[in-house]
């Protein structure tokens, strides 16, 4: 995952955090993470959106970079962080017309960003490639003789 649970917590408050994230009405935020005998559902959720924060991420930079990445920029990191704030936000609604719809425009930026990477309009710095062998890719090679005429 390219953010983490610190990475969130710090970015959203911790009772905004909370309102997004408490079905159960608990009225307490608890990130304790689930195990199989406690379950914990608002760590669960978060986890979620940050997983698929880095997934939609991943579907993008496959295309460009060979997966997992060797380190994770600042600029992946601010993006991806801004596909999970967005994930667990709209759980409960983007209310139009309202401030909810910064989070909306980061996680559109963010997006386009990413399609950018995949077009290759984008580079990401920091991110060492693999060098490309002189039989191309899978590195097999194919070798012909010369026609014989028949």
């Amino acid at each position: 995952m390219y953010v983490n649970l610190a990475d969130l917590t710090t970015y959203m408050q911790p009772d905004v955090l909370l309102s997004k994230i408490d079905d159960e009405g608990t009225g307490e935020l608890d990130l304790t993470p689930s195990t199989q005998q406690a379950p914990n559902p608002q760590y669960d959720r978060v986890m979620q959106a940050l997983e698929g924060a880095s997934e939609e991420a991943d579907s993008y930079l496959a295309v460009r970079y060979p997966l997992p990445l060797s380190s994770t920029p600042k600029s992946l990191k601010e993006k991806v962080l801004n596909i999970a704030v967005y994930k667990v936000w709209s759980r409960k609604g983007i209310a139009p017309d309202s401030a909810d719809e910064l989070i909306r425009t980061n996680y559109t930026d963010a997006i386009k960003w990413l399609e950018k990477i995949s077009k290759g309009e984008v580079l990401l710095t920091s991110i060492t490639l693999p060098e490309e062998s002189p039989q191309g890719s899978t590195g097999m090679s194919v070798v012909t003789r010369e026609r014989r005429g028949w």
